[in-house]
């Protein structure tokens, strides 16, 4: 039988670069964690579309850009000139009274029909 792979629980003063998978100790779903200013912070694993962004601005609650190692928060600049989070995933903050993201709210990557150029 092969050995599980144990669960990681994050300490508040843990440094880290890059965010790591773990489990939220209030409602015990999986959430991705990492020191952004000083502070740990948490995300909804799942990688956000335009419209899952959307609708966590609309709820009061934060989106990143995360982009290898490197946290960015989003403002308006970031999600006017990058709107879809090129070459990384953009999440939100984690919030347990919220249900994670899914269906349209969540990015399962784009198809070709995605552009701008209608293709003719």
């Amino acid at each position: 039988m092969a050995k599980r792979k144990p669960v990681v629980r994050y300490h508040p003063l843990m440094a880290q670069g890059r965010a790591q998978l773990g489990h939220c100790d209030k409602c015990k779903r999986q959430i991705l964690t990492a020191r952004y200013d000083a502070l740990t912070r948490h995300w909804d694993p799942q990688p956000l579309s335009q419209l899952g962004e959307l609708e966590a601005l609309f709820c009061g609650l934060k989106t990143w850009w995360l982009f290898g190692s490197t946290t960015y928060k989003r403002h308006a600049d970031a999600i006017t000139t990058s709107p879809k989070g090129t070459g990384g995933i953009i999440v939100r903050d984690h919030d347990c009274a919220r249900p994670q993201p899914q269906g349209a709210s969540v990015n399962f990557g784009y198809s070709n029909y995605d552009g701008d150029d209608p293709g003719f």
